[in-house]
């Protein structure tokens, strides 16, 4: 790239070379002198909200320096934008138009895992729209201290669900559950879905005895 004597680089340019180690390559690129660098650097410290960056500005070294930057790094294209202090959404489209499917192949690679209580959260709002889809009022109980996961209730029934996306329910859960649905004179089931596909239901009668 040609030194472009009259075009200034701005802050999210000057981001974006900062983040790749390419500072030295920046004075090359606009013929910019320190002097300017160090106006740019005040202005980024002064303005922490995301910059624009005009990306046809951008060499290609830069931009191949941000793939290997990206891929090395942990955590999504939010977090790693969020930290460079640029657009998340004007990065994955100069990325995606630079690269093509090497960059859907990068992000594919690190999307985050997700949480045991993230998919365990899934899975109970997977149940209460089953219930809900068969006529039942049905709601979450996220903030009870009770074995309740999901209650749901049509005229005449009321249901009290455990959700366990995998494991199966201690002794004493279960045993809890059958107590509160026998108190509200409710049905208690136990939902879970070992294979990761459809929900299993399993109905508690009776106290379950011994270890």
């Amino acid at each position: 790239m040609s030194p472009r004597d009259k075009i200034q680089p701005g802050v999210g340019v000057y981001r974006v070379y900062s983040a790749a180690g390419c500072l030295r390559l920046l004075f090359n690129d606009f013929a910019i002198n320190r002097n300017q660098i160090r106006e740019l650097r005040i202005l980024s410290a002064r303005n922490a909200s995301p910059a624009p960056v005009r990306w046809e500005l951008v060499s290609p070294i830069v931009f191949e320096k941000l793939l290997l930057r990206f891929t090395a790094r942990r955590g999504d294209i939010g977090a790693f934008c969020a930290k460079l202090g640029i657009s998340a959404p004007g990065f994955d489209r100069a990325m995606r138009s630079r690269f093509g499917s090497k960059w859907a192949l990068s992000k594919a690679g690190r999307r985050p895992k997700q949480s045991p209580y993230r998919l365990g959260r899934a899975f109970e709002y997977r149940v209460r729209d089953h219930f809900r889809s068969c006529g039942y009022w049905a709601q979450r109980s996220p903030a009870s201290k009770t074995k309740v996961d999901i209650i749901a209730l049509r005229p005449g029934e009321a249901v009290f669900i455990q959700c366990k996306r995998r494991a199966r329910p201690s002794r004493r859960e279960l045993n809890q559950l059958l107590l509160e649905a026998k108190k509200a004179g409710a049905k208690a089931f136990i939902a879970s879905s070992k294979t990761g596909r459809g929900i299993d239901f399993e109905r508690i009668d009776e106290v379950i005895n011994g270890n």
